[in-house]
């Protein structure tokens, strides 16, 4: 079946949810559906309406509403959909027909990516578990990234599986939270009440909350990233000009104790951080000497006041005033005299940066108590099976934030394999 008959089905579908007898009742639904995420955030609606005023997001949301609307049992008739097969489907191609029976029927799952190779991806459903198994579709494959959470419905349709219209993409943690509860809900209502009427129940309750947790996963976003003392992590470059010749700022950055020249003849040093326990240095910044400029590369605002002020203590009057440039992953900013700045790092120096901060907040990090952890450091909790869980998703977590990061940014995704090696967890990362 082709996806023309899908999307013809669709828009069949919306044009019938336009008549006056349908219009209505779906704004009322609207309207019903997110004053009960208003309240399970406890956001007033008029904030609410100003969150999904963000481009793009009334267009994801509403497929999802759309299709939640279409196969909820609103009428004393059933779903929306059902009246649709029984008066209108004959119209419809053999396989749309199809289609439309498995949407009504299908329940919201919530899944694991574990893979992702377009126009194919791989999944796990994190609600009744069992292996992870792979289906084919160009917009899921090509808008999720490995580690991502996922609500969907999936359809069969005569010898395979489809993805419903209404996919959401849910921050890990969200979505892991959602599936146990609705894992456990769904075993207990079925014990109590049978499989009908807890479908029944499930269609009211269950957008609500899966609308509530995309819009946490939105705003919350994804693990903060800091310097080894505890700064947000800014990319910083200072352009300062020189006014002594090469060689004299050159001697006397030599001379400095706290600048250690990179190698033999280059007109670069470094400032390293005094060793830890662990008799590791971290590099706090890098000046390299190029014509008539000193040019300064740090991690943090906070380490580039630093390397500013100890340079000019080295220098003096034959360093003048810095242009200083930050540049977090969503923006650069300028920070200092009104003047045109050139692009604050290219490609290669921003990976390397991109990887030497990782690395330092990585190896702080694994031996610093991690909240999610129940704040236990990571190599304190993989000494239980509890923990070795807790640390699993925590590590998987951690890479589905680099995928992301490098999905926008262009690049290649921070290796975190070392973790799983030195926590003991390598037979577990996939």
């Amino acid at each position: 079946m082709s996806s023309k008959a899908i999307d013809k089905l669709y828009r069949n579908l919306v044009k019938f949810s336009e008549r006056p007898e349908w219009r209505d009742l779906f704004e009322g639904e609207w309207d019903s559906l997110f004053t009960a995420v208003g309240d399970e955030l406890g956001v007033a609606p008029d904030t609410l309406d100003e969150m999904l005023q963000e481009p793009g997001l009334y267009d994801v949301i509403g497929s999802f509403v759309f299709e939640s609307f279409l196969v909820a049992p609103i009428t004393d008739e059933g779903s929306p959909a059902e009246i649709y097969r029984k008066r209108r489907a004959r119209r419809e191609s053999a396989g749309a027909r199809k289609y439309l029976e498995g949407l009504i029927e299908a329940p919201l799952g919530i899944y694991e990516v574990t893979g992702v190779n377009p126009p194919r991806i791989q999944l796990r459903d994190w609600v009744d578990g069992g292996e992870p198994f792979r289906m084919h579709d160009k917009s899921a494959s090509a808008a999720l990234v490995e580690g991502d959470g996922m609500v969907a419905r999936i359809v069969p349709l005569f010898d395979r599986r489809v993805l419903s219209a209404g996919v959401l993409r849910l921050a890990r943690e969200e979505a892991r939270e959602l599936a146990e509860f609705l894992h456990d809900w769904r075993k207990e209502r079925d014990a109590e009440v049978g499989i009908e009427e807890r479908l029944d129940e499930e269609s009211a309750f269950l957008p609500v909350w899966v609308i509530a947790a995309w819009l946490r996963s939105l705003i919350e976003g994804g693990p903060a990233v800091e310097t080894p003392e505890g700064d947000p992590v800014l990319l910083g470059k200072a352009h300062a000009p020189l006014e002594a010749d090469a060689e004299t700022v050159a001697a006397r950055l030599d001379a400095a104790e706290a600048w250690q020249r990179e190698a033999p003849g280059e007109p670069a040093w470094a400032w390293f951080a005094e060793g830890g326990e662990d008799g590791t240095a971290s590099l706090i910044a890098g000046a390299e000497i190029q014509g008539d400029r000193l040019q300064v590369m740090t991690l943090s605002r906070e380490r580039m006041e630093q390397a500013l002020e100890r340079l000019r203590d080295v220098l003096g009057e034959a360093m003048g005033e810095p242009l200083v440039e930050y540049q977090s992953p969503e923006s650069a900013v300028p920070d200092g005299p009104a003047q045109e700045a050139e692009s604050l790092l290219d490609p290669t120096e921003q990976a390397a940066v991109i990887r030497q901060v990782l690395d330092e907040h990585y190896r702080k990090v694994i031996d610093e108590p991690v909240p999610v952890l129940d704040g236990r450091t990571p190599r304190q909790a993989v000494e239980t099976e509890a923990g070795r869980e807790q640390v699993v998703e925590w590590l998987k977590t951690l890479e589905n934030a680099e995928w992301h990061r490098t999905r926008s940014e262009g690049g290649e995704p921070y290796d975190a394999g070392w973790m799983w090696r030195e926590l003991g967890l390598e037979d577990r990362r996939d």
